[in-house]
């Protein structure tokens, strides 16, 4: 099979994360009215005519649960953040917590988190969360202390990822000083952790000071993982650097995985786009693309999520659609809803539903990602979406599911996201 990538409009930078959620009609899915969407409704015209269509799957009904209200929804956030520890589960809660309007119960719920014995933290990863959570929360006096944690933790070389998600939250006068830290990190730091944390910090913020340290990584393919060389080499064309190009050529010369179009996945980083579908093309001449698909599905609603020319994205993701059919998947209904297409609302619907009502065999990161999508947008109360919602924060474990190693804590996870995607809609 052949993909011609197809010719993207290109322009522009900026921007960061989040993502949206499910429905019924007595509690099965529904596809959306073609009326005028009722007030409180989510309001998204856009349409390309939707995803091909999958092979039809059993009919499945989300739990019947009591509708949410607000005190039980920051009830779930709370009991996720119960027993704090320095893991993408309990960062995503605290942070909810913040957005949501309970700072003071995220603060609250990190001071163990802070302690120290002889004038060391206890435990630094669970530190640098912490201080993140202070940051995020407003409080500036945390700063001094972050700051302290990184250039104890760099020459210790002790870092992780906790720490340059910290330094991501200085601002004002240290903010250059937490960059020269973040730069320092991407440099010396492991490629599939702190390191790569700090390279996508820098290049989101077109940091120009780290172009030195960009190229370093990008054209080191002996020692740095293919997703860190991309996440360099994004940075490098978010500079608008001179050897961003030269940058590329290393990078494809190499023959990169599906794991180089992730690090290219900067917000408003069009000047990306064309490598992601040189890397599809190149996917599909080798006899699959699906794995590069996928990753380029996710790629392109990262990069156009929050621009005006989102149809660019929808008309690439459809052409190689176009060129092969099979590739049709939940990352491409995901990526075409994201990006403005309600016709794949009742697809969306149905992920989201099989996710939420099969927890023993799901890790939850596309239903997630839509509940996060749901509180960007505030459309926790369009009735398409509220019954997921409602289901999704109140679903909870059953012996499979606790059986499963993690899956508690996703659950949580998946908990928290819906209880804050209703939160966000108030």
């Amino acid at each position: 099979m052949k993909i011609q990538p197809a010719i993207v409009c290109l322009v522009g930078i900026a921007a960061l994360v989040a993502l949206i959620a499910a429905c019924g009609n007595d509690d099965t899915p529904v596809a959306p009215s073609t009326d005028a969407p009722p007030r409180g409704a989510e309001a998204e015209p856009e349409t390309s005519g939707g995803p091909r269509k999958l092979a039809p799957q059993r009919r499945i009904e989300l739990p019947k649960v009591a509708p949410l209200g607000d005190n039980a929804a920051l009830g779930v956030l709370r009991t996720a953040v119960e027993d704090p520890v320095a893991d993408e589960g309990t960062r995503a809660g605290l942070l909810y917590l913040i957005d949501a309007g309970d700072s003071a119960a995220a603060v609250n719920a990190v001071q163990p988190l802070l302690a120290q014995e002889g004038g060391e933290y206890d435990d630094p990863d669970e530190a640098g969360l912490a201080l993140e959570v202070l940051l995020a929360s407003g409080d500036a006096s945390a700063t001094a202390d972050a700051l302290a944690l990184a250039e104890w933790a760099i020459a210790e070389e002790d870092v992780s990822p906790s720490i340059p998600q910290a330094l991501a939250r200085v601002e004002g006068d240290e903010q250059e000083r937490a960059e020269k830290l973040l730069i320092q990190i991407a440099t010396e730091g492991d490629g599939e952790n702190e390191g790569l944390v700090a390279a996508q910090v820098l290049a989101e913020r077109r940091v120009a000071a780290a172009a030195k340290s960009f190229i370093e990584i990008a054209f080191d393919t002996e020692n740095r993982e293919d997703r860190l060389r991309a996440t360099a080499v994004a940075g490098l064309l978010a500079l608008g650097h001179d050897r961003a190009q030269q940058a590329v050529e290393s990078l494809l010369a190499s023959e990169p995985g599906d794991e180089a179009i992730q690090g290219l996945a900067v917000p408003d980083l069009v000047e990306a786009v064309p490598v992601i579908a040189r890397l599809v093309t190149r996917g599909a001449a080798e006899g699959d693309a699906t794995f590069e698909f996928e990753a380029a599905c996710y790629a392109l609603t990262t990069i156009y999520r929050d621009r005006d020319d989102r149809t660019a994205a929808r008309d690439q993701i459809n052409a190689w659609l176009d060129e092969d059919s099979t590739l049709a998947d939940d990352a491409s209904t995901y990526a075409l809803w994201m990006l403005g297409d309600r016709a794949t609302t009742p697809q969306i619907i149905e992920i989201l539903t099989r996710e939420i009502v099969s927890t023993a065999n799901h890790d939850f990161e596309i239903a997630i990602n839509l509940l996060d999508e749901i509180a960007r947008r505030g459309a926790a109360n369009d009735p398409l979406y509220r019954p997921a919602v409602d289901a999704a924060a109140q679903v909870a474990l059953d012996a499979e599911t606790t059986a499963r190693p993690g899956q508690a804590d996703r659950l949580l996870r998946l908990n928290a996201a819906a209880a804050h995607a209703y939160l966000k809609a108030k």
